[in-house]
């Protein structure tokens, strides 16, 4: 009897410890996932306004033309280059910002 209750206790302690580390695992993902969103949302905020609402206002204008059918693909490869160009000045002002 006493071998039974040992791995008895043996077997709860077991499933404690594996409770413990998926917790742990659920934990660091969360924390992940929540460090991510809010690094999403400090570069968004930092982000030069007029030049977010530029952007979305051609995101905005492409989306329509694209409905109508009436976008090429040299147009779409143009407008793709922009927000490109635009999003890589941006990210280098706001580097610059941060080092100062």
């Amino acid at each position: 009897m006493s071998d039974s209750s040992a791995l008895q206790r043996n077997d709860i302690r077991l499933r404690d410890h594996l409770f413990k580390i998926l917790m742990a695992l659920v934990a660091g993902l969360v924390a992940y996932f929540l460090t991510i969103q809010d690094l999403k949302t400090a570069i968004a905020e930092k982000a030069p306004g007029q030049q977010v609402h530029q952007l979305d206002t051609r995101v905005g204008q492409l989306e329509t033309l694209q409905k109508e059918q009436k976008v090429t693909t040299t147009e779409f490869r143009r407008f793709r280059e922009e927000v490109i160009e635009r999003l890589a000045r941006i990210e280098s002002l706001l580097e610059r910002n941060e080092g100062k």
